[in-house]
Parts: structure tokens; C-alpha cells; sequence
């Protein structure tokens, strides 16, 4: 159902999970290719995950130069930090 998809995407943009809403906001695009909110949200979805993209490639550069300049006791003692979310529970259709 096209308006399930796009309310899962919306859903997901709203939980700020904007990597897990381009796929509904796609398919539902794709089914319906004249709603014009799914077209904005989509839009908007890409935007935030290339800067989530950015953010991440730029925290492992950080990182990667912190192990470089560390000496080698401090080396074994930073560690690459884990991703969380606010839901970390996994997609059901039941959310």
C-alpha cells in the first residue's frame, strides 16, 4: 500500500532514521510517483544521510589520526565508538 510505505518513511524520518526511510520513501514513489510530501521527504531523507555519511567518515578520520599520533600504550586504549540510536530495536511491522 503506497500510503503505508510513505507513512513508514515519514515514521522513520521522524525517529531521525533517515538511512531506513529511503527505502519505503522510495518504494512508495515508485508505486505512486505523484505524491508530492513522499518526493520532499525523500528529498529530505537523502539530505540527512549524506550528512549522517559525512559525520561518520569524519569521526573515522579523527580516529584514524588519533592512532597514528598515539603512542603505542595509549593505541590499546582508543577505541572506535560504537553508532547508537535512540530505538535500537530492530524493524517490525508491528512499528
Amino acid at each position: 500500500d503506497v500510503l503505508a510505505l510513505a507513512s513508514r518513511g515519514s515514521a522513520l524520518l521522524t525517529l531521525g532514521r533517515a538511512l531506513e526511510a529511503l527505502t519505503p520513501l522510495k518504494q512508495a514513489l515508485a508505486l505512486s510517483p505523484d505524491l508530492p510530501e513522499a518526493k520532499a521527504q525523500l528529498a529530505q531523507a537523502e539530505r540527512l544521510a549524506q550528512q549522517e555519511a559525512s559525520k561518520v567518515a569524519r569521526a573515522e578520520r579523527v580516529a584514524q589520526a588519533e592512532m597514528r599520533s598515539a603512542a603505542p600504550e595509549v593505541k590499546a586504549e582508543i577505541v572506535k565508538p560504537a553508532r547508537s540510536y535512540s530505538n535500537a530495536a530492530p524493524v517490525t511491522r508491528s512499528n
